[in-house]
């Protein structure tokens, strides 16, 4: 059993391992794992006559010079753990100025000349309409009108209207040249437009999707889905950019390179950047999509594609280039069928393929557009789309990859069993798409393709388009042969910040009261709330004031910044020495917290370690985080039964945990 858990760092998804822990820690004794045989704090060592509790002890790794044969080499020194962690937590952030000046250091010049090739589309054309039309609709009006119009254009037409209307009789005059073009409402402003030469039909792609082999109660034969043109879009959200933020070269380099120092560090843009033709650039691309709604009942899926050439992830990075359109049978009957299901999946399919086709057929040449410079010059460059992420949270997730269930994942092939703690081996994309051809087409071993389909996580009757509608717009690694290439990871919101932060309050939430009293659970919500009040902590960036949290016991009500925010004031909250706590709990509890700061830490995108410490924070910190749990647990399990033997009229047993009949099912 334990041979096969420390074989789990051979899993190739570390969420699935992280899930698996977390779900499995109440009967794994993990406090010793990391403890020879021979220690005397080992918990089951006989030596001691009474055993306190620990947990595990992660040794530093420190890399050495790399052997002839190129191999890493890790020498493992008895450094005390609480430094090691210190050193890795309090690594320098890595500064925005710092890294705009070292981009200065290449600059990307003008081209010979206007590129001419059948297989290179030219967006220069587009750039220059756009252009045309902002000149036409700017001299609509005045310069005054547009520095009053534009901070107000997002608020509701009716503030708009009253705004602009009152400006317009107190501070112009009537029979002047500035009262006939300063517009007193949002309505005329935009009919105004309309008598402009429309520029959208540029930029602009009209699709079909059938719908004729679905039954609908409504009678739906076909959808209209209309999008701009995923590739002007990026352009659009890249021209926002600093031009010192936008990566264009690899910053990857050394036989022990670092991770975690932004895109330009990465595997990923490493080898997209040698597989686009000489004197061309890398469009790294991003697509999203999540459905969202208002408190008025409108609903609606926005199509997001993002500049994934900047480590920036803010809204300035993305543009909108369409909707996700939906049959208009919404009734509750039709969503309880597996026919709504089935739909949902084909229109995102069918959606998704159309903007990746687009995509796909200049994925060997590139594009031409202007861009600005490193000095601020528009330059006209090529540039080569490559697909680098599809941010999907879990239901869309498993919906458009076509996953089986919640814990499927397309890393790595789950084993069938009782056993959760053996290794795994990585899913491959070649006996993938075999399987799903043999079980589309029949015959004799369908049966068998629709089984193993489902038993390595795959919905035998869902096909993700990104196996048949992609190949070149892929970044494949070396030696490595993804199902989906550098695309299907789990958010980190809810694989990293709310699946940690869960653990932690359910654990805390389920101690007895002979563990953790009521008195105790009032001190500690009461210093939480002074925490938050911001007498005590701010934002380091923004210097405000953390919101206000009730209990450190529930997540109700709890937003992503809210649950990171938590896990770091829970150590302010219970304390460097965690007195509050019993005695054999401290230990665990604070190790824990510490741990899951690391996790989060690191996972941030603002600091860069080496592969080695990676394995250090993520592979064995999961472990020490869940095992840390389990100990607390185990204890407070023990305390129930000491109190039910003591008391056995007036307290019921505990229930231990039970035993799944199958993994699989299990979950």
């Amino acid at each position: 059993m334990w041979a096969a858990l420390l074989r789990m760092e051979s899993w190739t998804c570390p969420l699935c391992r992280a899930r698996v822990l977390g779900k499995f820690a109440v009967n794994a004794h993990l406090r010793n794992i990391w403890k020879s045989a021979d220690d005397v704090t080992r918990c089951d060592n006989m030596i001691q006559p009474q055993p306190q509790p620990c947990v595990p002890l992660i040794p530093t790794c420190v890399p050495l010079i790399p052997p002839a044969d190129g191999a890493a080499a890790v020498v493992t020194q008895a450094i005390p753990a609480r430094t090691s962690l210190a050193n890795l937590a309090r690594r320098q952030r890595n500064d925005a100025q710092t890294w705009r000046q070292m981009r200065q250091a290449y600059t990307i010049t003008q081209l010979p000349g206007r590129v001419h090739d059948d297989g290179i589309r030219d967006l220069i054309r587009v750039q220059d309409a756009w252009d045309a039309y902002r000149a036409n609709v700017r001299e609509l009006a005045s310069p005054q009108f547009w520095n009053f119009f534009l901070p107000l254009h997002t608020l509701s037409t009716t503030a708009i209207d009253l705004a602009l209307g009152n400006a317009k009789k107190v501070f112009l005059q009537r029979n002047t040249a500035e009262w006939g073009t300063f517009f007193s409402s949002r309505r005329k402003l935009f009919d105004k437009i309309k008598t402009v030469r429309d520029f959208w039909e540029e930029c602009m792609h009209t699709y079909i999707v059938d719908l004729s082999q679905f039954d609908l109660a409504s009678g739906t034969k076909c959808l209209t889905f209309k999008f701009i043109d995923p590739l002007w879009g990026w352009l659009v959200a890249a021209r926002r950019q600093h031009p010192l933020d936008m990566h264009w070269k690899s910053a990857m380099s050394g036989m022990n390179p670092s991770y975690g120092g932004g895109v330009q560090y990465g595997k990923c843009f490493h080898h997209a950047c040698r597989s686009v033709p000489p004197g061309t650039y890398v469009m790294a691309v991003s697509l999203h999509w999540d459905g969202t709604s208002t408190h008025r009942g409108l609903a609606s899926t926005p199509i997001c594609v993002g500049v994934s050439n900047c480590n920036n992830s803010d809204t300035s990075t993305q543009f909108c280039v369409g909707y996700m359109p939906k049959v208009p049978d919404d009734s509750p009957e039709y969503r309880a069928q597996p026919l709504s299901t089935r739909v949902k999946f084909y229109i995102r399919q069918q959606c998704i393929g159309a903007i990746l086709r687009v995509f796909e057929s200049v994925a060997e040449k590139g594009i031409t557009c202007r861009l600005r410079n490193q000095l601020g010059l528009q330059v006209q460059r090529v540039l080569v789309p490559r697909l680098f992420a599809m941010n999907l949270d879990q239901p869309e997730a498993q919906l458009f990859f076509g996953m089986l269930n919640r814990c499927s994942c397309s890393k790595c092939i789950r084993r069938k069993g009782y056993s959760a703690f053996r290794s795994s081996r990585p899913q491959s994309q070649a006996p993938i798409l075999r399987l799903y051809h043999i079980a589309q087409n029949g015959g004799r071993n369908a049966t068998k393709a629709q089984e193993k389909l489902r038993r390595w996580g795959f919905h035998p009757d869902r096909v993700c388009c990104l196996l048949t509608e992609c190949d070149k717009f892929f970044v494949k690694l070396p030696g490595v042969h993804e199902v989906f290439p550098c695309v299907d990871y789990r958010d980190r919101l809810h694989g990293l910040i709310i699946f940690i932060h869960r653990s932690i309050t359910n654990t805390l939430d389920g101690l007895s009261k002979q563990t953790l009293g009521g008195p105790t659970r009032r001190i500690l919500d009461r210093r939480l709330k002074y925490i938050c009040g911001g007498s005590f902590l701010r934002d380091p960036v923004t210097q405000r004031a953390f919101r206000s949290q009730q209990s450190i016991f529930s997540e109700v009500g709890m937003t992503a910044t809210d649950r990171k925010c938590a896990i770091f004031h829970l150590a302010h909250v219970l304390g460097p020495g965690a007195e509050l706590l019993h005695q054999n709990i401290r230990t665990p509890m604070l190790t824990c917290i510490a741990h899951a700061q690391l996790l989060l830490i690191a996972a941030s995108g603002a600091r860069m370690y080496t592969k080695q410490e990676l394995e250090v924070i993520f592979d064995r910190g999961y472990k020490v985080v869940f095992g840390s749990l389990q100990a607390i647990r185990d204890f407070d399990y023990n305390v129930r039964v000491e109190h039910h033997t003591r008391y056995p009229d007036t307290t019921s047993a505990p229930l231990p945990h039970k035993r799944p009949s199958r993994f699989n099912n299990a979950l």
